[in-house]
């Protein structure tokens, strides 16, 4: 992506403005914000394509695969202490899965929504722990295990240490903090890290930004309830314009490989199975008042 400075001294002045008084062109305070009132729509995607093994008694077939994802939720801020929310409304505005297999001479493609698509949730923190609730009626089974599952993952998890970085200053983010940041649930194992680093202060669509770059591995295997069984791999490297003015993720992407290796779960049957390909995820963050 090119960045392109229109007035380089304005742009600098800005960027000092936004510093406390007193404090050092470098120390910059890249935190959160939660402002009661206020609403966030984030948007992901997730790309991969790649070749496809698969093994049934003496016979190999080999052939491609293309899996996207795609999301967008809107969280409403109902309430917030100590600069945290403890009440929130969270709408699950679209999500989709779709995958496609050729292979064998054949094509598969299968596509799974989200229980919770086109719905919204109350979420309170209670005793902190989040506790939801479906808007407009009692939730059917799988609806209740995906409330559940945002119980676990609603910790507004952060990728920035909770206080002044310098340019230049690199870290560290892994165990727990790292799986709820990531979103993972089902995996029966996970482990990884991610390694970020604050390059400079940039411009950004027209506000000034921290430019992070960073660098994602992890390795999980997959829940018992799952068709795949088996453990996935990747490694991706990218980059998060963080806005200095609201603390938002404007922008952020994530270039890298995915390596499955292990079993599908075909008719009783376990099928040794590999995939390869490379990854590619983005997401967005914007906000209303």
């Amino acid at each position: 992506m090119h960045l392109q400075l229109n007035n380089p001294s304005l742009f600098l002045l800005s960027v000092m403005a936004l510093l406390p008084a007193g404090c050092g062109e470098s120390a910059y305070d890249l935190t959160p914000i939660f402002t009661q009132g206020e609403i966030r729509r984030d948007v992901l995607s997730t790309r991969m394509t790649g070749t496809v093994t698969c093994h049934n008694g003496e016979q190999q077939y080999e052939g491609t695969m293309d899996v996207v994802q795609e999301s967008a939720v809107e969280t409403d801020i109902l309430a917030v202490d100590a600069g945290q929310p403890t009440r929130i409304r969270k709408a699950m505005l679209s999500s989709r899965s779709e995958s496609t297999v050729n292979i064998g001479g054949e094509s598969i493609v299968s596509e799974e929504v989200e229980p919770l698509a086109g719905r919204s949730v109350i979420m309170t923190k209670v005793d902190g722990a989040w506790k939801g609730r479906l808007v407009g009626g009692a939730p059917s089974p799988e609806q209740s295990l995906a409330i559940v599952q945002l119980q676990e993952a609603e910790a507004f998890e952060d990728v920035v240490p909770a206080r002044e970085l310098h340019i230049g200053e690199s870290w560290v983010i892994g165990g727990d903090h790292f799986r709820r940041y990531m979103g993972d649930l089902s995996s029966s194992v996970f482990t990884g890290q991610m390694k970020l680093r604050f390059e400079q202060i940039v411009e950004f669509n027209g506000e000034a930004c921290a430019l992070l770059s960073a660098q994602i591995d992890f390795t999980m295997t997959a829940g018992p309830d799952e068709d795949l069984q088996g453990i996935t791999k990747v490694s991706a490297e990218g980059h998060i314009y963080r806005s200095l003015t609201s603390r938002l993720d404007l922008s952020g992407e994530f270039v890298g490989t995915c390596e499955f290796t292990g079993e599908l779960m075909e008719g009783g049957a376990r099928l040794p199975m590999t995939m390869r390909g490379p990854i590619k995820i983005s997401g967005s963050t914007t906000r209303d008042h």
